[in-house]
């Protein structure tokens, strides 16, 4: 199914959704609780990464002195299919497994 990903916004917040061309449906990808934005597809569409201000950690800020959120924007991505692990979450492991060839090679290979 053909689908394209829009974001939707209101005064203070967004959210991500998708859209099912071929009927219409929008479906929500993201709560409207942040400001996402600016989603682009992976180039082999398993994947869907946005950047997005969900980060409130506030740092006193010596130029303006005030607070300020400089680290508030960061990327993040969507899996779209279940069977696609997150690449940005380490794999985990047993305590003393030793990797084989296949898997270190397999985890250095690039998309």
């Amino acid at each position: 199914m053909p689908f394209r990903a829009q974001y939707v916004t209101s005064p203070h917040v967004s959210c991500l959704k998708l859209l099912d061309v071929t009927t219409g449906e929008p479906h929500r990808l993201t709560a409207p609780s942040f400001w996402d934005e600016t989603p682009a597809w992976d180039p082999r569409g398993r994947f869907l990464y946005f950047v997005s201000s969900r980060e409130f950690e506030p740092v006193y800020d010596e130029l303006l002195h005030g607070m300020s959120f400089p680290r508030g924007q960061r990327p993040y991505l969507i899996t779209l299919r279940n069977d696609e692990p997150n690449p940005l979450l380490p794999e985990l492991r047993a305590v003393g497994h030793e990797d084989s060839d296949d898997e270190v090679r397999r985890r250095r290979r690039v998309g």
